[in-house]
């Protein structure tokens, strides 16, 4: 018998997202994944999907009110009706057609991206309800053969988790399409209703009273008990921190804060615009930013304040947030701290076990200057301001007053007195960083499992910012940003007609400028120092860990013009291998080899080391790369042991 949990209070800040839901001030996040293969597979769906939801029972779970404990918090439980294939997973029109899996093709043949605006403005509608013993807070939408949309309720999962889910979910896949693994996964995940090959209506996707003994792990543990309480002020007291400093004009007199497009009231609807950086822009903006020593985030900040400068113009200041991720500060604790029955320790063990929840917090309200022309020094400053941000294990007690309402019964009309008065802030970004997903082979003849390419946007919520800037990269769809705002406004005949000219595409051309504004006017110079100038290395023999992608790729690259012998050591052997042919394409006499390697395992790592003395005699220069970088500004959790023990092991 299972000895998982499968219920748990809300905490006071998880309530607040209960509340805000249930008066429909916020609706859901979205993210459009598309895979290396074909998706509209209802039997392979199906599969995957259980084995996820058993995986994570937090999936199964809805949000429910205490009985007879009025003003009590309410509770996650897994739900204990059937669960419905067709409850959670929605084909849409089209989903059958089959296409070409090569995006480029698919553009040349004149296949109509499904994941448009107008996509992104339907889903934007989901709303899920609470209470009810049948449904979960999750749905997958078939948009068509090789994508998916999955739309969260944000109560328990903030885009963090998001992103776990396209990595786990790509995983499930493969794992689910190699036909070694059917015995283990009939032992693990079992199957329903005939459901092996044949999947319809209703098919029962999960069953509590049948299936709550194939479930191991318990409810995560909200993150709360490991941050200090609310009432601790995140400035420690400080009058003159830097979001309660007001910015000053030209003439030195305080500025106005910005009143917002529209007042919190009346009825309105939103429009998604995606702006797509290429993976090589991308990786030039980035390479542009390290060399100032900022973030990504922080200087996509202050391009788009620049970009919104004729809305917002000279005699105001606007507040703007980027939302930053508390799970950070779990990775501090030491499990020689904590009682050995901490339902902590399980996440500080398993570093494959990722920590469910909603852990993001908004970010604290930026006071900003009017910006008329960009310059990296307002960049620095931001991400000093981020960085003090990102390190702050105070931040929940922006939730004190939220507390304060719900504890005295009165947390919906927390939400409910703001209305008619302008949005708190202007601006509100996520960033979720790199979507870092291998590739997985599950055969010779078949293609590789990968994801291609991803789309997070989410709702602007009637208590956030006028303008919301959801962003998330991938190292082949490049990096997306959906930009969110209010594009209809009708409260009323006197306000339709004073808002008219920031209503309808009187807007677009944001998007437009906020693209060329990021491409056109911040690359890096030419650089001065050129390939010709490199030294000899000629008869010299180097190792690179990793080596196929970003930062270590460009390392391979520039030694191979200098005549080296190089080792590419690596866990996955195809994409390495391409990236060999590809560089041999340009640098006709590279000296390029291949050596297998997960240096995440320390026992592959001799027999790797055994083979590389079989063949040469010599190491001159070893370059490591292996490990993680998480952006501390961009909403990814650190991981300890990739970061630090991957480049020492390697050796």
């Amino acid at each position: 018998m299972t000895s998982a949990k499968f219920s748990r209070s809300l905490t006071s800040t998880e309530h607040f997202f209960r509340t805000r839901s249930i008066t429909q001030f916020y609706s859901n996040f979205q993210m459009a994944t598309t895979y290396s293969q074909p998706v509209n597979d209802l039997s392979l769906l199906y599969r995957a999907l259980r084995k996820t939801l058993i995986d994570y029972p937090i999936l199964l779970t809805n949000v429910f009110d205490r009985d007879g404990a009025d003003g009590a918090y309410s509770i996650f439980k897994v739900i204990e009706q059937p669960l419905k294939f067709s409850d959670v997973v929605f084909v849409r029109p089209g989903a059958s057609e089959e296409q070409s899996p090569d995006k480029e093709l698919r553009a040349i043949a004149g296949d109509i991206p499904r994941v448009s605006e107008k996509f992104m403005k339907e889903i934007y509608k989901t709303r899920f309800t609470l209470n009810l013993e049948d449904q979960i807070l999750l749905q997958v939408h078939v948009v068509d053969q090789f994508t998916l949309c999955f739309v969260f309720e944000h109560i328990y999962a903030d885009g963090l988790p998001g992103v776990f889910f396209n990595e786990l979910f790509i995983e499930n896949l493969a794992y689910i399409s190699d036909s070694k693994n059917d015995e283990d996964y009939a032992q693990k995940y079992g199957y329903l209703g005939g459901c092996d090959r044949d999947i319809h209506s209703d098919a029962i996707l999960f069953d509590f009273k049948t299936d709550q003994g194939l479930i191991v792990n318990s409810l995560p543990p909200p993150i709360d008990n490991y941050l200090p309480p609310l009432h601790l002020d995140y400035a420690n007291g400080d009058p003159n921190f830097f979001d309660k400093q007001v910015p000053l004009s030209v003439s030195s007199d305080r500025l106005k804060k910005w009143p917002g497009l529209f007042p919190k009231a009346g009825n309105f609807s939103l429009v998604q615009k995606l702006v797509n950086i290429t993976t090589e822009d991308t990786d030039r903006i980035v390479a542009n930013c390290r060399s100032h020593q900022v973030s990504l985030t922080s200087f996509l900040k202050v391009v788009h304040s620049l970009t919104l400068y004729p809305l917002f113009g000279d005699e105001y200041y606007t507040t703007q947030r980027v939302a930053v991720n508390l799970r950070r500060h779990l990775y501090k604790l030491k499990a020689d701290d904590l009682p050995l029955d901490d339902e902590i320790l399980p996440y500080l063990n398993d570093p494959k076990l990722k920590f469910w929840g909603c852990c993001a917090h908004a970010g604290l309200p930026e006071p900003m200057a009017p910006i008329k022309s960009f310059s990296w020094e307002i960049v620095q400053k931001i991400h000093g301001h981020l960085q003090e941000t990102i390190v702050n294990n105070k931040l929940n007690h922006t939730f004190t007053d939220f507390k304060e309402h719900k504890d005295a019964g009165r947390d919906v009309e927390f939400f409910t007195r703001g209305l008619k008065k302008p949005r708190p802030d202007a601006v509100k970004i996520s960033n979720l960083g790199l979507v870092k997903t291998p590739v997985y082979e599950v055969g010779p003849e078949a293609t590789p499992w990968t994801i291609e390419d991803v789309v997070f946007t989410q709702d602007t919520g009637v208590l956030g910012a006028d303008f919301v800037l959801s962003m998330l990269s991938t190292r082949k769809g490049g990096l997306n940003i959906v930009e969110t705002y209010i594009d209809h406004y009708e409260p009323d005949e006197e306000s339709a007609a004073k808002y008219k000219h920031l209503t309808g595409d009187n807007l677009d051309w944001i998007s437009v400028n906020f693209r060329k504004n990021i491409l056109e006017n911040y690359h890096p110079p030419a650089p001065s120092f050129l390939s010709k100038d490199y030294l000899s290395l000629s008869g010299k023999m180097v190792i690179v860990t990793s080596g196929n992608s970003s930062v270590d790729l460009e390392a391979v690259k520039l030694l191979g013009v200098t005549g080296a012998k190089i080792y590419i050591f690596f866990r996955n052997e195809a994409s390495t291998l391409q990236a060999i042919e590809d560089i041999k394409k340009t640098i006709k006499n590279a000296d390029m080899h291949f050596v297998k390697v997960d240096l995440s395992d320390l026992i592959a790592i001799k027999p790797a080391s055994e083979e590389l003395l079989a063949r040469e005699s010599r190491l001159d220069l070893a370059i490591h790369n292996a490990g993680t970088y998480d952006d501390p500004t961009e909403n990814q959790p650190s991981s300890r042991e990739s970061k630090l023990r991957l480049p020492v092991t390697s050796e």
